[in-house]
């Protein structure tokens, strides 16, 4: 995911010079002043309302014409518009906006097929955003380490999460938790107890914080809010160097 700062940079490459006047317009606008009134801070916007787009394009109410290098925060891999997606949306909408989990439909079922398929893995989750997926792990994790002759509402003995530092996994309170970055996780402490953090690429300091008290590890292959960096295949090397007691607890 990017960060704000990254997201004023991707958003402000556009194609042709920017307007004096639809900057003045846009900082008169209403709905700006709405939005700084009544919505609360979370992200620092930038001046500017955005009203449609169309391929790897986006345009603002004066009609600009940015090219769109943030793709919804990597979200709309396959651009603004694009004709099937409308179309599939069409007509869903059509048919029923919301079913809820307590019925079945005629898609999640072959969907989670195919993931599993894909995946190697037996069943599937699905969730609303990615940081609903940390979340949903974590409590996977803690529900699948902890032993039957265990306490129920006491600290199971495999509940602690391994994270990498200058790691990002979401907003929500779990995945906060396991977010080394200390502007995101310290305001909102306590936060979730037993996670530590792992040095980049140091296996060493890996085997030293992973024993069998561990339940969850979670690695990026790229990490883009630390800067785009890669893991020269960290998780294979320490699954290959850890115990396999440990490695696949």
């Amino acid at each position: 995911m990017m960060g704000p700062s990254f997201q004023r940079k991707s958003l402000s490459r556009s194609v042709g010079k920017p307007q004096n006047g639809s900057a003045k317009t846009a900082k008169s606008d209403t709905r700006l002043l709405d939005a700084e009134q009544f919505l609360l801070p979370t992200y620092k916007r930038r001046p500017v309302v955005m009203t449609h787009g169309r391929g790897p394009y986006v345009y603002d109410a004066a009609g600009k014409k940015y090219l769109d290098f943030l793709g919804g925060i990597a979200v709309n891999a396959l651009g603004h518009a694009h004709t099937r997606i409308v179309k599939v949306i069409r007509r869903e909408a059509a048919r029923a906006i919301h079913l809820s989990n307590l019925y079945h439909n005629a898609y999640q079922g072959p969907l989670a097929r195919k993931l599993a398929g894909w995946s190697g893995m037996d069943r599937v989750f699905f969730s609303n955003s990615g940081t609903e997926a940390i979340d949903g792990a974590m409590k996977l994790a803690r529900l699948f380490g902890r032993h039957s002759n265990e306490v129920a509402g006491m600290a199971a003995k495999k509940h602690r999460f391994l994270a990498l530092e200058n790691s990002f996994h979401g907003r929500t309170f779990g995945a906060i938790s396991v977010t080394s970055t200390e502007k995101y996780r310290l305001p909102f402490a306590p936060v979730v107890p037993g996670a530590e953090f792992v040095r980049f690429n140091d296996v060493a300091d890996l085997e030293a914080k992973f024993d069998d008290t561990v339940c969850a590890s979670f690695w990026k292959p790229s990490r883009a809010k630390a800067g785009s960096m890669r893991s020269a295949n960290f998780s294979g090397i320490a699954l290959a160097r850890l115990p396999r007691s440990t490695a696949l607890s």
